[in-house]
């Protein structure tokens, strides 16, 4: 396994893996035992547990994997973590840790600190750059981006956390250029399929998530229910006492379903988008007819009722032409969200950053990938100076069932080595019961008020430490909950912390304390655990030097 910053790497195609399992993974090479292979998974942190697992069963024995990402990026919309969870698990890992994309030393200085989980460090230093750009009205702050974009279209991409801000930022753009005659003034009004990001591959076992007019494509197709492999369907009706749904297939006939029963479905919304000659667009699914992948850009050169020739950009000259009435995944491609931009390079960078708007998309996983996607240059506009590098310094990451088990097994493993923090009198702690019947849950439940809770109470538990060290809280763990105070322990020194919501600290007696006097006793606590460690291996283990907090 390799993980590298910036890509160092790059395979000829990315993100294929949900392209390998439709084509039917290493059963295309079924019947020689001689054929060997090496395949390269590129951005293998958007990757979810699932189609990590559908793709290992798919190779064969004898065939080799290269996981090529890094942790800090993206992680996978549907649940999991895999690329990270099985380098903790001990896969052979090698470190790239030279950056090569950016080429100004003053940039490449600000994307280290950002690379490192320094987002506070790494936004001071842009903002001394002159790289930030404060606009409040949220109208004006997209004009100005317009704008600028213009000004030097060439090699220049533009990041927003979310769609509606995209589409936004798409419009205003080609407005501009329209006005500037870069893009003809001759629209072409054309129905394209835009997927529906909201849906998991949870929400989409759940009748209740889908809507009327919701367009499904099945990569797999259903002989039970007569639908065929790449075909699509349109949602007539939801039942969802029943957990079923009613589509009407391309031949006109209805089928009903339970969508749990159903896997390879992606569903997307039809929209009236207008197109005319020389508008950047970028694809939104595979096409392997076409030969192009989710994400890739390019430009439109010629377009007619439904015929568009696109020329693509790569190192390669190549143009494709497809009839948009068959082939509707494309949108505009001036601006892109932040996921979508993970693999890209451009010379110049223009990222949206509202604090105010979805600000649970503003972290350090956004800034971290939006600001390295440049080159050259990166220009960042905002509605607040003042509160970005808080919202942008929040870490954002999954837990797992996995994560959640250690709750259970890393008490009895660690007794010997670690701090041990005794109960707390009053105290919300799950017992080993409650946690198994936490992690059942987990795995047999995907209604989405069970994910709903389940990401109330990790907020509720990791906001705390968030608020207090935002710089330093992936280094600490959650332990457990004492009304309002939150309980932490550090990942390798053992220490602990005694947090509340508004980030005041507590001693072991639950008596206020000040944040310097809390790490200097969590520090004493470190060391002094460290230096016993070899007397409570001896068979000491109840001298240990407690810090738990008693009320």
């Amino acid at each position: 396994m390799l993980t590298c910053r910036q890509n160092t790497i790059k395979p000829q195609s990315r993100r294929w893996t949900l392209s390998f399992l439709a084509r039917g993974g290493q059963d295309q090479f079924r019947g020689d035992p001689s054929s060997r292979h090496l395949y390269m998974v590129d951005e293998s942190s958007l990757a979810s547990t699932r189609q990590m697992q559908a793709f290992m069963e798919k190779i064969g024995p004898q065939d080799r994997v290269l996981l090529i990402g890094d942790t800090r990026q993206h992680q996978s919309v549907d649940a999991g973590k895999p690329f990270e969870q099985m380098q903790q698990a001990g896969m052979q890992t090698s470190q790239l840790d030279q950056i090569m994309r950016q080429k100004d030393p003053e940039l490449l200085r600000a994307v280290e600190h950002l690379s490192k989980n320094q987002t506070a460090i790494g936004l001071m230093l842009l903002q001394q750059q002159g790289r930030v750009t404060e606009i409040p009205d949220n109208t004006q702050r997209i004009e100005a981006i317009a704008k600028d974009y213009v000004a030097k279209p060439e090699n220049t991409l533009v990041v927003s956390p979310d769609n509606a801000s995209r589409q936004e930022i798409n419009n205003a753009i080609r407005t501009e250029l329209q006005t500037a005659g870069v893009v003809s003034k001759e629209n072409h009004s054309m129905n394209v399929l835009t997927p529906r990001s909201d849906m998991t591959s949870v929400d989409r076992s759940w009748a209740a998530r889908y809507q009327p007019d919701d367009v499904l494509h099945y990569t797999r197709g259903s002989k039970e229910h007569g639908i065929e492999k790449g075909s699509y369907a349109t949602v007539v009706s939801a039942n969802h006492k029943e957990n079923q749904i009613t589509v009407q297939k391309q031949d006109g006939q209805q089928a009903t379903y339970d969508p749990k029963r159903l896997q390879g479905i992606a569903a997307y919304r039809e929209i009236d988008r207008d197109f005319a000659q020389g508008d950047r667009i970028q694809f939104t699914a595979n096409n392997r007819e076409l030969g192009v992948s989710n994400r890739d850009m390019g430009t439109i050169e010629r377009i007619g009722s439904n015929q568009v020739s696109v020329k693509m950009d790569g190192a390669k000259e190549r143009t494709v032409t497809f009839d948009a009435a068959q082939m509707r995944h494309f949108d505009h491609g001036y601006a892109v969200t932040s996921h979508s931009s993970q693999g890209l390079t451009a010379d110049r960078v223009l990222v949206n950053m509202d604090t105010k708007v979805h600000p649970e998309l503003i972290n350090t996983r956004f800034a971290y990938v939006s600001v390295s996607r440049a080159s050259e240059d990166v220009r960042i506009y905002t509605n607040d100076v003042a509160v970005l590098s808080e919202r942008l310094s929040t870490d954002v990451t999954k837990t797992s069932a996995v994560d959640l088990q250690k709750h259970q097994v890393e008490p009895t493993l660690n007794q010997q080595t670690q701090t041990k923090e005794p109960p707390m009198t009053n105290s919300r702690e799950h017992s080993q019961e409650e946690l198994r019947r936490q992690i059942l849950a987990e795995a047999n439940s995907h209604a989405p008020e069970n994910i709903s809770a389940t990401a109330d109470a990790e907020h509720r538990h990791n906001a705390p430490i968030q608020t207090a060290l935002p710089n330093e809280a992936a280094d600490y763990q959650w332990k457990r909950e004492t009304g309002e105070v939150q309980s932490y322990q550090h990942n390798h020194a053992g220490s602990w912390l005694h947090i509340d919501p508004e980030g005041q600290f507590y001693d072991r007696q639950a008596q206020p304390i000040t944040r310097e006097t809390a790490l200097e006793q969590g520090g004493q606590s470190s060391a002094h655990s460290m230096g016993d460690n070899a007397h409570m291996q001896s068979g000491s283990g109840d001298n240990n030097n407690d810090q738990g907090i008693s009320l």
